[in-house]
């Protein structure tokens, strides 16, 4: 529930251009890749039986584990998907697969924006570089941004992890990315 007031933050929800979801479930907790998976599919599944939802623009976003498990369900099931959008977190630690198997599952060069904080003791930057080096050596269009900051540090004006998310990744929502599934 925490995570919808960054993903559809109050003071712009009125005139954003897209439908946020967020899912329950581990609150305080970390995200299982293998169990969890499936109810991010079933929940696109369900919004989009209500919603008006153009196919092509369904992006897939996490923090931390939720970027674990963005990485494993958006390359696994990437005509899906317009982008991933993911912060502090790495494209291969704790998905489950290995690197070859998670590549090798993509049926599009999927679009990634990938933002990482400096001094993540969780994700250390050198990791989290050579695992986006590796997916841009495979043909993926990768957007790597990088920010002073620890795994979680709170807003003070003009940084911090919420901050960054809201000014950095949701931009990328109105970037034009589509997914190559006929509507």
């Amino acid at each position: 529930e925490g995570d919808m007031w960054m993903i559809a933050p109050y003071s712009s929800r009125g005139t954003q251009s897209y439908i946020a979801i967020s899912l329950g479930g581990r609150d305080n907790d970390c995200w299982y890749v293998d169990t969890d998976g499936p109810k991010v599919l079933a929940a696109i599944a369900d919004v989009s039986s209500h919603f008006n939802i153009n196919p092509r623009k369904i992006y897939l976003g996490g923090y931390s584990s939720g970027g674990d498990m963005t990485y494993r369900v958006g390359l696994q099931n990437a005509s899906l998907f317009a982008g991933l959008l993911v912060e502090n977190s790495d494209p291969f630690k704790d998905t489950g697969v290995t690197q070859e198997e998670l590549i090798a599952s993509a049926s599009w060069k999927i679009n990634i924006a990938h933002l990482a904080h400096l001094s993540d003791d969780a994700y250390p930057i050198e990791d989290v570089r050579a695992g986006l080096d590796t997916l841009t050596a495979n043909g993926f269009p990768v957007t790597r941004i990088e920010k002073v900051g620890s795994h979680y540090d709170p807003d003070n004006g003009s940084s911090g992890t919420d901050y960054d998310l809201i000014h950095f990744l949701l931009p990328f929502l109105d970037a034009g990315w589509e997914s190559p599934r006929s509507p």
